[in-house]
């Protein structure tokens, strides 16, 4: 058996008959073109609709059909299922709520095993096009895992849940159960990382579509999801500063251009063909044709980002803060509370050796003096200076990151009493899954030599004020003295995205500068 195909369905009442039509014609191309595929189906908790519709088409599929019943209440595990029961040399991971084009098999399998057999290559593959119907129109083109950098995916999850892999691949790298107690998703998101880092890259199988259904029973349209990916290779400090571990990204194709991208397809008499004999086995689908004369123009959207702000500043901070990983972090507002909650703690009654953050989230135009009366094992960040471009929902992503990127789950997380209210509600599940999350005068055991790893702090961040041409290189400095630095590291990045009225308040405030 070349590929078998894993449908995974719940409560698909009213898509799961036309995804099956869909993914047996598709099949049955492939078949008559000598690739020998059959279908398995895992339901997990279905509802009795689904359950009848998945017997039936055991019975009458022109393509060999398995039916398994799990009770997961997981996507991950129940895909997982699939994976070990899988026959095939080759798996396709299927929704039940979805289509895929006629050729989707058959052209998948023969890219992967040409990059295998050619190139001696190892790839996944997911679909060139993704064709968004129902709540709306939009049509998407995906470009190769091979444009991005490690760290792109700490911020954004650029491919799909539909891929077209090797099992021997995919048994070694099944996948984590991310339900929403965990406090993360995707577990897509958090495959392809594993894989690419592993040295599996993301291609697209050209010329396929998948026809992907917008609609509000769907898990992406669930608030109860956090869309964020568990630590994985893409949130650690390494890509964010060390060069030999960050994946360097190929330049984008030259054809990268939106309207032009959107003729191509919408010219395609393939692209055309695929479509109306996926509309007939699902009249929905042709409601919402880009061929129609009622609609002139569809968005079209690619998987390339440039590094947005939200990157941007995640780079700065990791950098500014050393790029390793903390045994204490403390999330402040009051700066004022500064001094007497960092001796709060523990570790510094009792002399503990350990190294600490300090994340400071208050007023971004602070002059926070006391940074530099702290001990020396005490690192500084001014999150609200170097994130005031951010949206608020913005600001709480880019800081449950960095949290995940520089700790690690030993790494003790204390919240000063009353602040970032907001924050901790929408992350208390991530937070309480990753790291230790404690209170001030709770007691903790941490015996370790600090003093390497404080030195290390220091000299990555005086080396990347150096390479930023921020500051000349100079003699060794104090932690106090670095301190002062990173805070006019911090009062450029804020300059630099004020407004010109602002900026004057600011200068006044922080500097006595009159207007």
């Amino acid at each position: 058996m070349e590929v078998t195909s894993i449908i995974n369905f719940h409560r698909e009442d009213d898509y799961a008959e036309c995804a099956l039509k869909s993914l047996e014609a598709a099949s049955i191309y492939a078949i008559e073109r000598g690739c020998e595929c059959n279908i398995l189906m895992i339901l997990d908790r279905p509802s009795e609709v689904v359950l009848e519709i998945a017997k039936r088409f055991e019975e009458t599929s022109r393509v060999s059909s398995a039916l398994v019943i799990v009770n997961n209440g997981s996507l991950g595990l129940s895909r997982n299922d699939g994976v070990v029961r899988a026959s095939g040399r080759y798996v396709m991971l299927c929704d039940g709520d979805d289509l895929c084009s006629v050729n989707m098999i058959f052209d998948s399998w023969i890219e992967v095993k040409s990059y295998l057999e050619d190139k001696g290559r190892r790839v996944c593959c997911i679909p060139e096009y993704i064709y968004e119907f129902g709540k709306w129109v939009c049509l998407r083109k995906f470009y190769s895992s091979r444009f991005f950098n490690i760290r792109d995916f700490a911020v954004v999850h650029p491919f799909c849940s539909h891929l077209f892999i090797e099992t021997e691949i995919l048994r070694k790298n099944l996948f984590r159960d991310l339900s929403p107690t965990t406090g993360f998703a995707f577990e897509d998101w958090d495959l392809n990382v594993r894989l690419i880092s592993s040295g599996v890259e993301v291609e697209v199988a050209k010329g396929t579509t998948l026809y992907y259904r917008k609609h509000d029973q769907s898990i992406m349209a669930s608030s109860g999801y956090i869309r964020l990916p568990p630590k994985n290779p893409a949130m650690v400090p390494q890509a964010f500063w060390d060069n030999n571990y960050i994946r360097k990204a190929e330049p984008l194709p030259c054809a990268f251009v939106t309207k032009g991208r959107f003729n191509i397809f919408s010219k395609s008499l393939k692209q055309k063909e695929y479509f109306s004999l996926a509309a007939k086995i699902d009249e929905r689908l042709a409601s919402s044709s880009v061929w129609s004369e009622w609609r002139p123009s569809v968005p079209l959207r690619n998987n390339l980002c440039n590094e947005g702000d939200l990157l941007k500043c995640l780079k700065v901070m990791v950098s500014l803060t050393g790029g390793v990983e903390y045994d204490e972090i403390i999330l402040l507002e009051n700066g004022d509370n500064a001094i007497s909650l960092v001796n709060a703690s523990n570790c510094a009654q009792e002399g503990r050796c350990i190294i600490r953050l300090v994340v400071y989230c208050g007023n971004s135009i602070s002059s926070m003096s006391w940074r530099g009366s702290l001990p020396e094992n005490v690192v500084v960040v001014n999150f609200s200076k170097v994130s005031k471009l951010l949206r608020i929902s913005e600001r709480n992503e880019l800081l449950i990151r960095f949290i995940l990127i520089v700790s690690n789950a030993k790494s003790y997380l204390r919240v000063e009493p009353g602040a970032l209210k907001e924050f901790m509600e929408i992350y208390w599940g991530t937070l309480s899954n990753a790291v230790c999350v404690t209170d001030f005068h709770e007691k903790y055991l941490v015996d370790r030599n600090a003093q390497g790893k404080k030195d290390l702090v220091n000299s990555r961040i005086l080396s990347y004020l150096t390479d930023s041409g921020l500051y000349k290189k100079s003699e060794r400095k104090s932690r106090q003295e670095i301190e002062k630095m990173v805070g006019r590291v911090e009062n450029q990045l804020l300059m630099r995205s004020l407004p010109l009225r602002k900026k004057l308040k600011f200068l006044s405030r922080v500097f006595g500068v009159s207007k």
